[in-house]
């Protein structure tokens, strides 16, 4: 539990039951002593009017034990906080942070709670919001995730999905039944369909150069209302992930001349329905050659060193 919350804090849960504990004790605090020198009050009364000795005794050993035990409880909140800082000064920050109730303020570090999809970025000395992968997001994720283990399971059954620009289904669903055949830009269109950012038979694509290539109706419009592009100046793609630029969930659209995208999954890893990128090589004509075998997520290592065009994130 110590090393839990000296790495990242246990997270928002964890972070609400330490306060509440920490609530209890500060009642005690508040109540306990009150009692206890409320008891010595009486037994200082008893002795005044005690009759023998004997009694006096009794009666002031008692209250001698009553004084050290409100001394001691009075002490325990300095003893804790002077053992944390020998443990180490992340658990303190944690505790503090607990009791403070602001939970959107963190450490430096980064983590991931896969049952939330929540990711929070830390900064050590500087108490900043925490950046969260928003629900339309995960959703998104998920939905890369499903189509990914669809192909998976097709590929282990013979039952293969080849690379294809030529003919392609506007949803997944109609694509499972029909065609079988995906590229970079479409695995993720069927994705933003699926989550409500695209209308069906809407897309785009990243040409070569600079230039995005929409198709459909209001494709243009809902990419601009409901994402955001940020350009990145053709810099590396490890760059753009060390400092935060690239993050899970976000739409790669590559530079370095380079018609190709795909999705930043996390921990270095991408969502690819690329034709050189996940393929097993089988037959002879060219979109027969390309059989997918998954779409991830997948470790890319050469993409790392290649330059970034920009970023699509959902909003």
């Amino acid at each position: 539990m110590i090393q839990f919350l000296a790495t990242n804090c246990g997270g928002t849960g964890t972070l609400r039951t330490v306060g509440a504990v920490s609530g209890v004790m500060s009642l005690l605090f508040a109540f306990v002593p009150a009692g206890l020198i409320l008891m010595i009050s009486v037994d200082f009364l008893k002795n005044v009017i005690a009759s023998n000795a004997d009694n006096m005794q009794k009666n002031l050993q008692l209250t001698i034990k009553r004084i050290i035990m409100c001394v001691g409880l009075f002490l325990v909140p300095t003893i804790v906080n002077w053992t944390m800082s020998l443990v180490g000064g992340d658990i303190v920050y944690c505790i503090n942070l607990a009791r403070s109730g602001d939970y959107s303020k963190v450490e430096q570090k980064k983590y991931e709670d896969k049952s939330s999809g929540v990711e929070v970025e830390l900064k050590k000395g500087k108490k900043i919001k925490a950046t969260t992968i928003k629900q339309k997001t995960q959703e998104f994720l998920n939905s890369l995730e499903k189509i990914s283990k669809k192909i998976q399971e097709d590929a282990k059954n013979n039952n293969d999905w080849i690379y294809s620009n030529s003919r392609t289904e506007s949803t997944f669903d109609n694509a499972d039944k029909t065609t079988k055949t995906s590229n970079c830009a479409l695995y993720i269109v069927w994705g933003l369909v699926d989550v409500g950012i695209l209308e069906e038979g809407e897309g785009f694509y990243k040409n070569y150069g600079e230039e995005i290539i929409y198709y459909g109706e209001n494709a243009e419009k809902n990419i601009n209302e409901k994402m955001t592009l940020t350009k990145t100046d053709n810099k590396k793609a490890s760059e753009l992930i060390e400092d935060g630029t690239i993050k899970e969930g976000d739409i790669i659209l590559w530079g370095d001349g380079k018609r190709h995208t795909n999705v930043y999954a996390g921990n270095k890893k991408w969502y690819d329905a690329g034709m050189h990128t996940n393929v097993n090589g089988c037959c002879e004509t060219v979109e027969e050659q390309f059989k997918f075998s998954t779409f991830g997520p997948m470790s890319l290592s050469y993409l790392l060193d290649t330059g970034v065009y920009g970023v699509l994130r959902i909003k």
